[in-house]
């Protein structure tokens, strides 16, 4: 394998184009970064296309096997030094490895067609962080889905993904392009919203989460947005002890997810 050492190379400049949204959206494609979402990407099998990595990748245990891996279902490897991998590298301490990764697009009438009993809707969250750490709480939590409502930061943004740690393959997402037709099939679909709200007069605890449910998480500066309260369903607060004004919008989503879970389990 001929080692890459300049950044003239065709999948070396693929890579970092991808760097930018409107980019990624016309190639239907983005970049895993990191030994462990490279795994889960080839574990999900057929969106991996090409996983570039360094040397520092190649002798560590556990990178060596996903080369192997990969080798062994035919997908293109491509070897780069270091330099090149701190080019195309998002972090401040590389992994040395990342793949290029086709998106595995899911509709709303897919995720529905799964009478799923849990979903959650994310309304215009803006922060990437705060995304990745809500798409791993539902996931660990076992709902069915995510619903990202235009508005709401990039599913693929680097930092997104970097928070994702891989889990962006454990559980169905929909990047919704148009909100009227969302509520309306959810509400046809028999989900009642839930929506966190600190002058809500009942506690999660109190309201009765074992039917069907759509979780909505508004954006940290203004909520949910006013065509989803006027849904019906149930409006909740989560106590807090006095003086605490409010929680990340990240820790409350994890919160009322668990509080679903725990009403089912008993």
């Amino acid at each position: 394998m001929v080692l890459v050492s300049s950044n003239s190379n065709k999948w070396v400049k693929y890579v970092k184009k991808l760097s930018r949204r409107r980019f990624r959206d016309r190639e239907g494609k983005f970049v895993l970064e990191g030994v462990r979402a490279v795994e889960e990407g080839l574990k999900a099998g057929g969106a991996v296309e090409v996983v570039i990595f360094s040397a520092s990748a190649g002798v560590k245990a556990r990178g060596s096997q996903l080369l192997e891996n990969a080798a062994k279902t035919g997908i293109k490897t491509l070897e780069v030094n270091e330099n090149v991998m701190s080019e195309l590298s998002n972090t401040e301490t590389p992994q040395g490895v990342l793949a290029v990764v086709r998106r595995q697009e899911v509709s709303l009438y897919d995720l529905l067609g799964l009478s799923p009993s849990l979903l959650v809707v994310v309304d215009s969250i803006q922060d990437p962080g705060n995304l990745g750490t809500i798409i791993r709480a539902s996931a660990g939590a076992g709902a069915c889905g995510i619903i990202l409502m235009p508005g709401t930061v990039d599913l693929y943004n680097p930092k997104t993904l970097r928070s994702l740690m891989g889990n962006i393959f454990q559980i169905p997402i929909v990047n919704a392009a148009e909100r009227f037709e969302v509520l309306a099939q959810l509400e046809k679909a028999g989900l009642k919203f839930v929506i966190g709200e600190p002058r809500a007069s009942k506690a999660v605890f109190e309201v009765n989460l074992t039917v069907p449910v759509a979780i909505v998480i508004g954006s940290e500066a203004h909520g949910v947005q006013s065509d989803i309260m006027a849904r019906p369903g149930y409006r909740v607060n989560i106590p807090m002890s006095q003086g605490v004004e409010s929680l990340n919008v990240a820790v409350a989503a994890g919160i009322l997810l668990y509080e679903v879970i725990r009403q089912r389990h008993n």
